[in-house]
């Protein structure tokens, strides 16, 4: 629409798993990105709420490339290294791959951050766990890059009463999750938890002063549609715990492609210390390295 810079949009149905700043204007030879800044919200009712103040705190909590195997058994491929994705029921007996690319993510991101002035937290491997997202209290910046999944029966058994609550079907797997599997739903032991966050458990986190969550993993932007309240999953269940935006992915992410994306938002953001402009521009530096939508257009930027 001539005039009209900034569009709210609330996505439903098959919508929700289109990223629209990916399409393309034959007519102007641009992407919509390019041409118009598209906010992303989980209902409309959002658009009425007050805005909320940015979290003037610098602490930063960051897990990546968790051990899924606490036995320090070798892993079997679930997925390939090059992607997040978890999404195959057929194989949710395998073992989990880790994710290498994740913790050269995580640590880049650190540094540059420190070099910022934030205080950062960092967990991997072992560390990576659970419990330690369920015991932190609002950080200005919540960052997990690992293994996502949404599936209807991949973590569930098929008599299970939440087999139809799309907040028990998606989530984020942390150390010490291929042991639960592999126990057939034992906990380890290792840790209080079995290593599944779903967006059930996301969903009661203490975030009410966060002012970023990104889901550095595959498919976390999906889940089931419910008429008029938008996309009920761990995008949703990140936001009902306070978090004022949510970057998540849309489907299977590349891991080298994804570090890279991330590790540009991060450096524009401490530069503008606006984060969508800074999505935005990491978005556009991606697409002179990668210019096939599938390596860029993956991740979308949800709320404020």
């Amino acid at each position: 629409v001539p005039g009209i810079q900034k569009v709210y949009f609330s996505p439903d149905g098959v919508y929700s798993k289109v990223n629209l700043s990916m399409l393309f204007n034959p007519h102007s030879g641009k992407f919509l990105m390019d041409e118009q800044e598209i906010h992303l919200v989980t209902s409309t009712q959002d658009i009425l709420k007050e805005k909320r103040a940015e979290n003037p705190f610098k602490d930063m909590v960051m897990l990546g490339d968790p051990i899924y195997n606490l036995d320090g058994g070798d892993s079997m491929m679930l997925a390939s290294n090059e992607d997040r994705s978890t999404n195959k029921a057929e194989e949710k007996i395998a073992l989990i791959s880790r994710l290498p690319g994740t913790r050269r993510e995580v640590e880049a991101i650190k540094k540059t951050m420190e070099t910022n002035g934030f205080d950062v937290n960092l967990k991997t491997g072992i560390e990576a766990t659970e419990d330690v997202i369920k015991g932190i209290k609002s950080p200005k910046i919540l960052h997990i890059a690992t293994h996502g999944f949404f599936s209807n029966d991949l973590f569930l058994h098929k008599d299970s009463p939440s087999k139809d609550n799309p907040l028990f079907l998606s989530g984020l797997l942390l150390a010490g999750s291929e042991n639960y599997f592999a126990d057939q739903g034992v906990r380890t032991g290792q840790n209080s938890e079995d290593g599944v966050l779903t967006a059930f458990e996301a969903m009661n986190l203490s975030l009410e002063n966060t002012d970023l969550v990104v889901l550095s993993a595959c498919e976390t932007g999906v889940g089931d549609i419910k008429n008029g309240e938008g996309v009920y999953g761990l995008q949703r269940a990140f936001q009902v715990a306070g978090a004022k935006s949510v970057i998540l992915s849309l489907w299977k992410v590349n891991d080298v492609a994804t570090k890279e994306l991330m590790t540009i938002f991060y450096d524009e953001w401490v530069k503008t210390q606006d984060k969508r402009k800074a999505f935005i521009s990491a978005q556009q530096q991606m697409r002179t390295l990668y210019p096939h939508p599938y390596y860029w257009g993956a991740f979308v930027m949800v709320g404020e």
